[in-house]
């Protein structure tokens, strides 16, 4: 999801890195201060590590430094359908000057291969920074993902809070479930993934800094916040051990503690944590002066995660699906649900009195792949019969109301949070695909991979709509390595480029636009199986730049190259977040003029959401919807034409 990246800072925000790490301790929470050294840097992640995820017990491989000319030729190759002849040829000269013997870039992998002989994975520490904590964008829009679930239907509003009751009581058990490693572990065929992401969500908070922002972990945390009309309010969810769960009862009775007095103006202190983070890290500041406004602050912090109990928005049933993924990943602006957020907070549970409902989650821990996991837990176990456990506590305890007074400052801070979010909010544009045509079953049957597939239908509609191929980023996950987190599938290719040329022209044979669209196919998924391995381009290619930053050598020219600039500047971004249920991930696009693209294919149907930008005149979410079902159906008919045997489509 991240492209077009400003690493030239990165390694001065790394002197001034300040990880907030709490743990739990015979019932005391106690916050760990570590020092901004730059000699720090190393104890303070390996710290966070241990406590969220223990050490390595599955003896996951370290992550790999790959070869510097196989990095150097495949850039190469995936720029050329990018450029022009004149400047790929630019860019050629580029690589074979910056990889020839004894060269820099030579120097600067020897550099990196040292630095990996020390770490287990050599660039888990700068990711988390250069990918996260130092972009500067809102991570409203631009960052933060929803996740829609399947709309309910309530017949009042106990209705909706019972409902509230259970997807808080089913996510607690989860949490349980991780806390004693009950949850299954995640293989790539039989191969172990790194396990370590989903202990990172739960009581997790990004705080707001001047250049840089830090994560605070709380996993021994007794609570959760509870967001409603703009106030936020307090709630113990255990008893006397972490093995007591507050009741479903229980907690529909907190729920309907808060809800009493629907009258209450609350100060929309939310609203802030839209804002552009240095602009929140001034307004932070301000905010937490008072030690008042300090310790509701550190509630919502160390707060499990928030439920957000959503007032009632209108939609018609043939755009159910876009209101929703507006609400999931903004909250509609300021005169809706915006302020009923804390945004920096990692999981955001949104139930709205309508039925719409899914969350909202903050990327810095975790992709998105174990968040849907924990999606599809709680959606399963809202299918079972109601908890009827006994009472955890002998009566019913209060939530507590977090209290806020503010300044002239914070309520100029506030207002033009607001008038920000409102921009935001009617900047982007969703479109839901429900495509009902096929899924993967029938792809499966064609012998082809439905990932791949489904990039080369995307990679078809965007050429058959603009002419020219588009820089296209899909997000491979590296958690076969110890603390992996994503590397870059470039699914713009050579091959996608003549495939997409293929359909568009009408003198292509079918035959050969088969041969096309499975050498296409077959193009992606050796990259994607490259990049999964730790061979792909961009983290490598990252790296090098970074070690050369902390050893004080120049940045090679590559890095402001044509090619280099233009294949980073994704106008697909895309990624696929699978679910067995109805379950479907949105964000915003990586630039201005480019579309965010993500997707869940099951079996025999397939959900897109495609967002874009109102503001740039060269982009529409629903022309680019118009174009994904065309291709999909163009795709879907030429096998049949070319004599393949497809099952049925339903």
């Amino acid at each position: 999801m991240f492209s077009s990246l400003n690493f030239e800072e990165i390694q001065d925000h790394i002197n001034m890195l300040r990880l907030t790490l709490s743990s739990r301790c015979s019932n005391q929470l106690n916050t760990v201060r570590w020092s901004t050294q730059k000699s720090s840097l190393t104890s303070i992640t390996t710290f966070a590590r241990n406590l969220t995820s223990a050490t390595n017990p599955d003896n996951l491989p370290h992550f790999p430094v790959p070869k510097l000319n196989d990095t150097l030729q495949k850039f190469l190759r995936s720029v050329q359908p990018l450029l022009p002849a004149k400047s790929y040829k630019i860019t050629e000269n580029l690589i074979k000057e910056f990889g020839k013997s004894n060269g820099l870039g030579e120097q600067l992998q020897r550099l990196l291969q040292n630095r990996a002989d020390t770490h287990e994975n050599w660039l888990a520490d700068w990711w988390l920074i250069a990918a996260y904590l130092t972009w500067r964008s809102p991570v409203v829009v631009y960052s933060n993902p929803g996740l829609y679930f399947p709309t309910r239907q309530f017949a009042n509003a106990d209705d909706w809070l019972k409902f509230s009751a259970r997807v808080t009581s089913a996510a607690l058990r989860y949490k349980q479930m991780v806390d004693s490693n009950q949850i299954p572990k995640d293989k790539m065929g039989k191969t172990l993934l790194d396990m370590g992401q989903y202990k990172k969500v739960f009581g997790t908070c990004r705080i707001p800094g001047h250049n840089m922002d830090s994560v605070e972990f709380n996993p021994g945390s007794r609570h959760i916040v509870v967001a409603y009309r703009n106030g936020f309010y307090k709630v113990p969810v255990y008893g006397e051990s972490s093995n007591d769960i507050l009741s479903e009862v229980e907690l529909f009775e907190q729920f309907q503690l808060i809800t009493a007095n629907k009258n209450k103006e609350n100060i929309p202190i939310g609203m802030l944590s839209s804002q552009q983070r240095d602009t929140l890290a001034k307004a932070y500041e301000e905010l937490i002066r008072s030690p008042l406004n300090a310790k509701s602050i550190e509630s919502i912090n160390k707060a499990l995660f928030i439920v957000c109990l959503d007032k009632s928005v209108p939609f018609d049933k043939s755009d159910e699906m876009n209101v929703a993924s507006h609400q999931l990943i903004h909250g509609g602006g300021s005169d809706q649900n915006s302020a009923n957020r804390w945004f920096n907070k990692t999981i955001q549970f949104i139930i709205n009195e309508n039925g719409l409902n899914g969350l909202n989650y903050e990327h810095s821990p975790a992709e998105g792949q174990p968040i849907a996991v924990l999606s599809d837990f709680i959606n399963t176990e809202l299918l079972k019969p109601s908890d009827n456990k006994p009472r955890v506590m002998k009566q019913t305890v209060q939530p507590q109301k977090l209290e806020f007074s503010i300044t002239q400052n914070t309520q100029k801070d506030i207002l033009e949070a607001s008038k920000h979010i409102d921009e935001l909010a009617n900047n982007l544009q969703v479109t839901v695909l429900d495509y009902k045509g096929y899924g993967k079953n029938f792809i499966k049957s064609q012998k082809m991979s439905p990932d791949s597939y489904l990039q080369m239908a995307m990679q078809y509609a965007f050429y058959k709509y603009y002419g020219v191929a588009g820089a296209h980023y899909e997000t491979g996950q590296q958690r076969i390595f110890i603390h992996g987190r994503t590397e870059t599938i470039r699914s713009c290719s050579v091959e996608s480029l003549a495939f997409a040329k293929a359909m568009c022209d009408s003198s292509v044979s079918d035959s050969d636009k088969v041969k096309a669209l499975r050498a296409a196919v077959t193009g992606h998924k050796d990259y994607a199986t490259m990049a999964m391995k730790g061979e792909g381009i961009d983290r490598h290619l990252l790296g090098l730049k970074m070690i050369a930053k902390e050893n004080s050598l120049p940045v090679p020219e590559l890095y402001s190259d044509d090619g280099f600039v233009k294949s980073t500047h994704y106008r697909i971004s895309t990624s696929q977040v699978a679910s067995v249920n109805r379950l479907l991930m949105s964000y915003g696009p990586a630039v201005d003029d480019g579309y965010g693209l993500c997707y869940n294919p099951r079996d025999d149907d397939m959900l897109f959401a495609i967002t874009a930008f109102k503001s740039c005149p060269e982009t529409c979410s629903n022309v680019m919807a118009q174009h994904m079902t065309e291709a999909l159906e163009a795709m879907y008919s030429l096998l049949l034409r070319a004599g393949e045997r497809p099952i049925s489509k339903m």
